[in-house]
């Protein structure tokens, strides 16, 4: 199966938060099938209504009943899917455990990160911005008031923007001449070249480009002799 031949695969690039390949693509599917026909079985996702306890039982429930040898139902399917339902609803009663109503999760971000709001036990509407942590969980990142809400979503915007303009790392190709040499910086998502002076404390790029035209901007730069 090409999943298995993949799975452990090496490949030139960074390792992700949340490995996707990991997910068996059948029993996603199976789940997702489960929960159409739920939905128009009982529309409006009344499974919101049900607490995480419940949910669990119902797996544990599907989860005995297939280990006994029962397959007139899709057991272990229906047990995924209360699974999931216990998870969300457990999200959310953690909330009601400190006072807090959860309206929902209103708008998703990049990275996974998702906006939630809320009601406090002082009646005030909040919203808050939970992002993916370094072990694919979710993690709170802030929070604010209802009206601020917009300022907020930029600010973590702005922030990841920063986050993958960071440099990782930097490889000094060759100097052209003295104190002036050619660097290539590796961000998260691209990379780039640029002629750097460096004969003072700090460096000093006087040209970038990317690496692709990096032959280019030398030979306009006067440096003909430029190799590869």
């Amino acid at each position: 199966m090409v999943l298995e031949k993949t799975m452990n695969h090496e490949y030139n690039q960074e390792k992700e938060k949340n490995e996707y390949r990991y997910i068996y693509p059948s029993w996603l599917d199976s789940v997702a099938q489960g929960l159409t026909k739920g939905a128009v079985k009982y529309p409006g996702q009344t499974w919101k209504k049900i607490p995480a306890d419940e949910h669990l039982a119902r797996a544990m429930r599907h989860i005995n009943l297939y280990r006994m040898g029962d397959r007139n139902e899709n057991h272990l399917t229906n047990a995924s899917m209360r699974l999931m339902m216990a998870f969300y609803m457990a999200e959310r009663e953690d909330f009601t455990s400190k006072g807090e109503t959860v309206h929902d999760i209103v708008k998703t971000l990049p990275n996974g990160a998702e906006v939630h709001r809320y009601r406090n036990k002082n009646g005030a509407e909040i919203s808050a911005i939970y992002s993916i942590d370094a072990h694919g969980r979710k993690d709170f990142y802030m929070s604010c008031c209802r009206e601020g809400e917009e300022s907020l979503v930029k600010k973590y915007l702005q922030d990841i923007a920063e986050e993958k303009n960071k440099i990782r790392s930097r490889v000094v190709v060759r100097e052209l001449q003295k104190g002036i040499e050619l660097h290539r910086y590796y961000r998260e998502n691209d990379a780039y070249s640029a002629v750097v002076i460096v004969s003072g404390k700090k460096p000093i790029e006087i040209c970038a480009c990317k690496i692709d035209d990096e032959k280019e901007m030398l030979k306009d730069m006067g440096y003909n002799d430029a190799n590869d």
